[in-house]
């Protein structure tokens, strides 16, 4: 009989992903992060996961009844064309997975997850480099220590990406390592290269063996790049 495999005891897993059921979905990857954090909590991991605070999240919130308290009132930040503070909110579930909620309304109190008439909406890649950004730092203030850093999808790929630049040498995070879940590689994440400025980071990682694919961004292609490990 196959033994079923089994998490190391109290290992800190922190997931970033853009959608999650009950709060917000657009497709399966929101059907995943509603299952495997509780699964992964069950198996006796300390599981934490960010997503944006998106409208329909607020409405959810709102149409059940849920308070989502602020658990960190001012989390400033500063990409180009985005500088202000953002809140985090939380709610834990009943399985006891740590739910955070990056609030910042510029960013996502919008009618739809990522596009506005079919149409993605032009920030969308400042929109996700903040998210991941701010899931670092919320990290940090919270004194949440991932062992592990899930990031899933290009939405969340910046995570990734910053873990391995901006907070290369931060004594935080010398224990984590990242990985990256693929659902769907139709959607990398691609932007103009003029729009490479949104991520904060230095040209030298606009390049072929970076985040530079034919002439544009590639997030998800950063993400592969710098994650320990991909799955699909």
């Amino acid at each position: 009989m196959k033994r079923r495999h089994q998490m190391p005891q109290q290992s800190e897993i922190v997931f970033t992903a853009s959608e999650m059921v009950p709060y917000c979905k657009t497709g399966g990857l929101a059907d995943v992060l509603g299952a495997l954090p509780t699964a992964l909590k069950e198996q006796g991991a300390r599981v934490t996961v960010f997503i944006p605070y998106y409208r329909q999240v607020a409405e959810w919130a709102e149409k059940g009844g849920y308070a989502l308290p602020i658990v960190i009132d001012r989390l400033g930040f500063h990409l180009p064309g985005y500088t202000g503070e953002a809140c985090v909110r939380e709610f834990i579930e009943q399985s006891g997975v740590r739910v955070l909620f990056i609030d910042l309304p510029m960013a996502y109190d919008r009618d739809q997850l990522y596009t506005e008439d079919g149409v993605d909406y032009a920030d969308n890649l400042s929109r996700f480099s903040i998210f991941s950004k701010a899931s670092l730092e919320a990290c940090k203030i919270l004194d949440i220590r991932p062992d592990i850093l899930h990031a899933h999808d290009w939405q969340a790929s910046m995570a990734i990406v910053y873990l391995k630049t901006h907070y290369q040498r931060d004594s935080f995070f010398e224990n984590t390592k990242s990985v990256l879940t693929i659902h769907n590689l139709g959607y990398q994440g691609r932007f103009p290269s003029d729009q490479f400025q949104a991520v904060d980071l230095p040209w030298d990682y606009f390049t072929p063996d970076t985040l530079e694919y034919f002439g544009q961004v590639n997030v998800l292609k950063g993400g592969i790049i710098f994650a320990d490990q991909i799955t699909t």
